[in-house]
């Protein structure tokens, strides 16, 4: 059985790749020594998700985490969406409403 699965989950879990904003498929395919033909097609296979959606679970699962964290309650919720890899509001916005159901004031407001 192929260690590429575990080695990807252990990037975004341990090393938290998906932090830096201008991370690519490339990048990550690099990192693991692999064509990025055949990343792409170990997470469609067995995560069934894009990498694009593999990130962005990811990166809102971190805001979750900081935007309850106290030590980052002097940032708004647009800084915290930056510290976690995220360029633009639209797609934050985007990904964190697709992952949850809510925008970001609303979880913010409703759950914390």
């Amino acid at each position: 059985k192929s260690k590429l699965l575990p080695d990807l989950l252990a990037l975004f879990t341990e090393d938290k790749v998906f932090l830096n904003a201008d991370l690519k498929l490339a990048n990550v395919a690099a990192r693991l020594d692999t064509p990025p033909h055949v990343l792409t097609s170990l997470i469609n296979r067995e995560l069934g998700k894009t990498f694009f959606e593999l990130l962005n679970e990811y990166r809102v699962k971190e805001f979750i985490a900081k935007a309850s964290n106290p030590d980052y309650s002097h940032l708004s919720i647009m800084g915290i969406a930056q510290e976690v890899g995220y360029k633009s509001k639209s797609s934050f916005n985007t990904a964190f409403k697709k992952q949850t159901g809510k925008t970001p004031s609303e979880y913010l407001k409703n759950d914390h």
